[in-house]
C-alpha cells in the first residue's frame, strides 16, 4: 500500500491533504512497502466534470505524519512517530533538516518558512531556519505530553509544563529573529486548572485557549494578557483536538461521546454555533478566511482511516468537495477517492 498527498483547486482554495491510496487488491496477502508519495491533482468545480489525472513523486513521507505549510515551503512526517522533512515547489525530494528524524513526526508547525520542532524524548522545542540551514533550541519551555503546537506567522503558541509549580502555562513565542523569543507564558485564569489548547491568530492579535469548559481570549499582541473567558460547557464543551482561527471565529471539535460536531465560537460576542455539515471529525485547519475540516455523518464520509473533505469560503456556508465517490485514476475500485483525507493543511492566504 502507499499514501500519497495531493494539492486541488476549488473556485481558487487550494488545501493539501493525505490521502490513503490501496496499491494492491484487498485479497492479496503480500503487502509491499510503504512508499510515501507526493502527488498534485487539481479538481473540477463541479462534480460532473471530469476530474484530471494525478501527477505523483516518489518523495517518501508516512500515513500517520502531519503536514504543514509556510510560505513558500510544505513541511511532512516521515515516520511514524519521529521524522520531519521539507520541500519547496518543484523538489523531487526532501530538503532535509539536520537531525530531523529525531523530531516529532506528529507535532511541529511552519511560521512563515521558519519549521518549529518537538524532541519528544525531552519535550523542547527547536526552530528549523531553511535560509541558514540550522535548527535552535528555544530556552526554558517544555511542551505539555503531546499537547499540539500551534502557529500564525511568525508567531507560535503551545500549552507548556511549569515542572517548579506542577501546573499548567500557555505560552506564545516570537520567531522572526534569529533567536526566538518569548512574547508572552502565564498560568490558566482563575477558576481553571488545567489548559486543553491553544490556538493563535498573528494578523488580529488573538491568542485563544481552551479549558474545555471555556474558550478565552487573549489579546496577546496588545500587551494586554488578561484572559477574557467565554463558557461553553452547556454548549457541549471543547475536546482536546486542536483549534482553528478564522477572523473573529475559533472552531472546535465538541466533546461529547460519540460523534461529535464542529462548533463555531465567535470571541467576539460570545455567540456559539453548529456548523451545517456536521457530525464531523479532526483536525479542522483555517487561514484567509478559509477553514477545511471533515465530514464524520455516516459510513459514507469514511474510507478506511480518511474522512471526506468540507470546505468553508469566508461568508459562505460549509460545502461538501466531492459529494460522490470519485477515483483518484479509475483503474480499480479500491485506490483511493478524491476529496478523503487525514490530515490538511491551508496556507496563510487561504487560497490553497
Amino acid at each position: 500500500m502507499a499514501f500519497i498527498k495531493f494539492v486541488w483547486n476549488v473556485n481558487d482554495i487550494w488545501v493539501i491533504q493525505f490521502v490513503f491510496m490501496l496499491k494492491i487488491k484487498m485479497t492479496s496477502t503480500k503487502f509491499p512497502a510503504l512508499l510515501g508519495l507526493i502527488a498534485l491533482s487539481a479538481l473540477a468545480v463541479a462534480a460532473q466534470r471530469v476530474l484530471p489525472a494525478v501527477s505523483k513523486t516518489s518523495i517518501p513521507v508516512n500515513y500517520r505524519g502531519k503536514i504543514a505549510v509556510g510560505d513558500t515551503i510544505i513541511a511532512y512526517g516521515t515516520g511514524m512517530n519521529t521524522g520531519v522533512d521539507y520541500i519547496k515547489a518543484g523538489d523531487t525530494k526532501g530538503r532535509g533538516i539536520p537531525g530531523g528524524e529525531r523530531f516529532s513526526s506528529t507535532n511541529f508547525v511552519t511560521a512563515g518558512d521558519k519549521i518549529v520542532l518537538l524532541d519528544p524524548s525531552d519535550l523542547r522545542y527547536h526552530i528549523f531556519d531553511p535560509k541558514t540551514g540550522k535548527v535552535t533550541p528555544v530556552p526554558d519551555l517544555k511542551n505539555r505530553g503531546a499537547t499540539q503546537i500551534t502557529a500564525s506567522g511568525t508567531f507560535v503558541a503551545m500549552v507548556t509544563i511549569d515542572e517548579q509549580k506542577n501546573r499548567n502555562m500557555f505560552a506564545v513565542v516570537d520567531v522572526s529573529g534569529p533567536t526566538p523569543e518569548v512574547v508572552i507564558e502565564q498560568p490558566p485564569w482563575q477558576g481553571v486548572i488545567r489548559i486543553e489548547q491553544v490556538a493563535i491568530d498573528a494578523a488580529g492579535g488573538n491568542l485563544i485557549v481552551s479549558s474545555g469548559d471555556e474558550i478565552a481570549r487573549v489579546l496577546f499582541r496588545a500587551g494586554d494578557t488578561e484572559p477574557i473567558p467565554f463558557k461553553i460547557a452547556d454548549k457541549g464543551g471543547a475536546g482536546q483536538e486542536p483549534m482553528a482561527i478564522s477572523g473573529n471565529n475559533v472552531y472546535y471539535l465538541s466533546r461529547e461521546s460519540g460523534q461529535r460536531n464542529l462548533m463555531e465560537l465567535n470571541f467576539t460576542n460570545g455567540s456559539v454555533r453548529k456548523l451545517a455539515v456536521n457530525p464531523a471529525t479532526t483536525p479542522v485547519a483555517a487561514a484567509g478566511g478559509t477553514v477545511a475540516y471533515f465530514a464524520n455523518r455516516d459510513a459514507n464520509d469514511r474510507n478506511a482511516t480518511e474522512a471526506r473533505l468540507v470546505v468553508m469560503k469566508r461568508g459562505a456556508a460549509p460545502a461538501v468537495i466531492v459529494p460522490t465517490n470519485k477515483f483518484i485514476d479509475g483503474s480499480t475500485k479500491n485506490n483511493g477517492l478524491h476529496g478523503f483525507g487525514n490530515s490538511i493543511a491551508i496556507t496563510p492566504d487561504g487560497r490553497r
